[in-house]
């Protein structure tokens, strides 16, 4: 099948190695963009080699930008709760050496954003087990998801949680006390005084431990600082990771000529506020932690830094990509006027970013109306307000289109009147203010307006147990980037900080165990030396252009934008895929025209990388979505509006010819699936909901 421009990879080797000595880094924190060698090379004396040129895969392309190469045991790109999980249990190793990676500020990713919790099994209640978890998360996710990955999240999930209470995460508690029965929230002994576990959509018990309505600002605080303290844990902040260097398994030293795969050895680092381009070679592991891609459609809960650079680079280096026509998007994000929006926003590159109005809200008694005050989520599904996000989103979907609004509301008012739960503003103190600061309401009196809008990206780089690439060695993906297979075709409820805190942590492990295999491998200080010589991606650009704008990218990102909303949005259709696919594909020339062929290095900025790594993940998705000839959790398609067993499985995808643009396609079938269901009566091809039956009568009208 073929493939855009921008699953292109890298120029053969142009020519020979320089010396590399091959010796890690041995870091301090806080020196961004510098740290102490082990070996006695200092910062003052960085080890400076000149990068062969792209100019045979980039016409515009001039000169090359020296970069320091900088050596390290493990590479993380990414500092939320899967990133810096992972780098806090590879630096209890003193030996062993983390460089920490991140495009932005070091809370600026999606998981300072997390309002709702983190689901796990903490005891206090007898109804609830592990099991009942586990059957939820599967419930969510429409059966397709890898009950090994699941069981793995569900089982050790508490006690990572308690870690994080003994790190100091202040989790809202309160004092025991009796509930009444059928209550929607409890609370849970643990270690005095009680913790609060509240409520989602999806799960059948109250499980959820939070921070009021800020849990992942809460949690993402406490792991900077514990982060921050690790004398060998090296923080790059503002620090852009253009691509991966990798390189055929066969031509590594040591290697057989027969020898298949792809090893990853690293990654090139724009660093925007020195100016400095950076190679790291990671001795033993590079881990993506790079989060979604939210910001391919235009509302987004995502931050500005969520384009979908992990995946679209471990795309180009060959990694495995699955299920990438799951996109969630969350029923219940504050609907504001464009105008408001804009004028909210501090700063406007945060102008596709929206609002998330936590379902935690309808978990404690909240409701859905529509403009005539009617609660509607009931003709849709017998749970309501607390079904799945895929169904309650079309349900919304579909209100909208019925009453001809922009918006439905939700009703927090029953919440004060009944005190069941205290003072709305006690509870959810983030929610309360934003919504009176952006709209003047106080939503313990006013109805809140809300939309749907994307928030999770459940596809990505294929891993096994441990966050290892399925096709590429030396690489492991966690969090958001990856496809562990925990979500299926849906995730379930706070479910995503769960996922970052075990894969994380697994993650490390296992990049331990190979740092300390490696330094076995009489081959490996040569295969380091291969590594400073490879040539950089032809989407490399000069760190220095890191402040600079672009005027080449408000047009095509608009566009693209359109394009994934109106064709790869809440519904579907065939004509609308192939239409979008057709679209995005020459959006995808227009753009390597751009910011590739018309722009060298020393012209290209990083808001030109961006596009170019949204553009691809955009091309994945339709191209997921193409495949999937069903309706099934986050993808409904109109003209396949029902589950069907022939497609109980996972599509992944490969890039197997980097310059020519063919892609690979391999069905994944979990070998656990098909004993879950029967032992639990799940079968997806019965579970067609009151919404899936209603919305798939609608014409596609996505003018959100």
């Amino acid at each position: 099948m073929l493939f855009g421009c921008f699953a292109m990879g890298r120029p053969a080797l142009a020519r020979p190695p320089t010396k590399f000595d091959g010796r890690v880094t041995r870091t301090r924190n806080g020196r961004n963009g510098h740290a102490l060698r082990k070996g006695g090379r200092d910062a003052a004396a960085p080890l400076l080699i000149p990068v062969a040129c792209f100019s045979s895969s980039s016409p515009g392309a001039s000169s090359s930008c020296p970069m320091e190469v900088v050596g390290c045991d493990v590479l993380i790109l990414g500092s939320g709760i899967a990133g810096l999980t992972c780098a806090l249990e590879v630096a209890k190793d003193k030996d062993l050496s983390v460089a920490l990676v991140t495009k932005g500020a070091i809370a600026e990713g999606s998981t300072r954003h997390a309002q709702g919790g983190i689901a796990a099994v903490l005891g206090g209640e007898d109804s609830d087990s592990l099991e009942r978890h586990i059957e939820d998360t599967v419930s969510a996710g429409a059966f397709l998801n890898d009950l090994q990955a699941v069981e793995t999240m569900v089982e050790e999930g508490p006690s990572l949680v308690r870690e994080l209470i003994r790190l100091g995460v202040d989790f809202t508690r309160e004092a025991s006390k009796e509930r009444e029965k059928g209550s929607e929230s409890r609370t849970v002994q643990q270690s005095q005084p009680t913790l609060h576990l509240g409520m989602e959509g999806g799960h059948s018990r109250a499980r959820v431990v939070h921070a009021k309505d800020s849990t992942g600002k809460a949690v993402e605080l406490r792991l900077v600082e514990a982060a921050r303290a690790m004398e060998n844990v090296a923080i790059y902040e503002h620090a852009f990771a253009v691509d991966l260097i990798h390189s055929p398994a066969s031509s590594l030293p040591g290697k057989s000529t027969a020898s298949k795969g792809t090893v990853c050895l690293g990654a090139d680092v724009a660093c925007l506020r020195t100016g400095k381009g950076l190679r790291f070679i990671a001795s033993a592991a590079t881990v993506l932690a790079t989060g979604g891609a939210g910001q391919l459609y235009p509302s987004t809960t995502n931050p500005r830094v969520a384009t979908g650079d992990g995946i679209a680079m471990a795309f180009r280096a060959g990694a495995e990509v699955a299920s990438m026509e799951f996109i969630q998007f969350h029923p219940t994000t504050l609907y504001e006027p464009p105008k408001q929006r804009i004028a909210a926003s501090a700063d406007h590159s945060e102008e596709g970013t929206v609002f998330l109005v936590s379902e935690a809200v309808r978990g404690a008694g909240g409701a859905l109306v529509n403009a005539n005050r009617e609660n509607f989520m009931k003709s849709y599904d017998s749970r309501a307000e607390l079904a799945p996000r895929d169904i309650v989103a079309r349900g919304i979907f579909e209100e909208m289109q019925k009453t001809n609004e922009k918006c439905v509301y939700l009703d927090a008012t029953n919440m004060a009147a009944s005190g069941s739960e205290g003072n709305v503003w006690e509870q959810f103190p983030l929610i309360s203010s934003e919504c009176k600061a952006r709209l003047g309401l106080d939503i313990s009196r006013d109805l809140c307006p809300v939309v749907p809008a994307q928030h999770y990206t459940c596809g990505g780089v294929q891993t096994d147990i441990n966050g290892e690439a399925s096709n590429v060695s030396g690489l492991f993906a966690i969090g958001e980037v990856a496809h562990t297979g925990v979500h299926g075709a849906n995730r379930l409820a706070s479910n995503s900080l769960l996922e970052g805190l075990v894969f994380g942590k697994r993650a490390a492990k296992a990049g331990v165990s190979r740092a300390l295999r490696q330094k076995e491998n009489p081959f490996h200080k040569s295969t380091l030396e291969m590594a400073s010589q490879i040539p950089p991606s032809p989407l490399w650009f000069n760190p220095e252009n890191g402040s600079l704008p672009s005027s080449s990218l408000p047009s095509p990102l608009s566009e693209l934008r359109r394009v994934m909303w109106e064709h790869a949005g809440i519904v579907r259709s065939d004509e609308g895929l192939h239409l979008g696919l057709k679209k995005i594909l020459l959006l995808s020339d227009h753009i390597r025209r751009l910011c590739v062929v018309e722009k060298s290095e020393q012209t290209r900025t990083p808001f030109d990388v961006e596009l170019a790594n949204m553009v691809l993940v955009a091309e994945l998705v339709l191209r997921g979505a193409m495949m999937r000839k069903e309706s099934r959790g986050l993808h409904f398609n109109v003209d396949h509006p029902k589950p069907t067993e022939s497609m109980n499985k996972v599509n992944a995808v490969t890039n197997t010819a980097r310059n020519g643009g063919m892609m690979s396609r391999r069905a994944i079938e979990f070998k656990n699936q098909t004993e879950f269901l029967r032992q639990h009566g799940g079968n997806p091809v019965c579970s067609e909901t009151k919404s899936d039956k209603q919305v798939a009568e609608l014409t596609v009208n996505a003018t959100h």
